[in-house]
């Protein structure tokens, strides 16, 4: 398990904006302190939790989450889809994401007090 998060976190630094790779989920950092309990449509972020432990959506039906590499470390830039498969899956899941750019936009939105290991539902 080690030397596939290790080979899967080397991928997904040395891949061009853009791309689209696979991460072991507990590799994946919360780039955020909070998360809104809904998403920018006004669903609830527990129904999508509910769907995907009904199996009624697979991951690779909602959208990939978007990850930057800072420091050797992969910080997600969907915070709110990273902790509803944190919550719903085991660690060592396998996830579809789209490689970003840790540009001044994203640092930004860099909000984490815990080096990204945590977020807090605000709502």
């Amino acid at each position: 398990m080690a030397a596939r998060a290790l080979m899967a976190r080397r991928r997904v630094a040395q891949q061009r904006p853009g791309s689209k790779e696979e991460v072991v989920l507990q590799q994946i950092r919360f780039s955020q302190e909070s998360i809104s309990s809904v998403f920018q449509d006004g669903r609830r972020v527990s129904m999508m939790m509910e769907e995907l432990r009904k199996k009624e959506k697979r991951v690779t039906d909602i959208p990939s989450i978007s990850v930057v590499v800072e420091d050797g470390k992969i910080y997600s830039g969907d915070n709110r889809r990273l902790s509803v498969f944190k919550q719903t899956f085991h660690g060592h899941t396998m996830v579809p994401v789209n490689v970003g750019i840790f540009d001044q936009a994203f640092k930004r939105k860099m909000t984490s007090t815990t080096e990204g290991r945590s977020i807090r539902s605000r709502n």
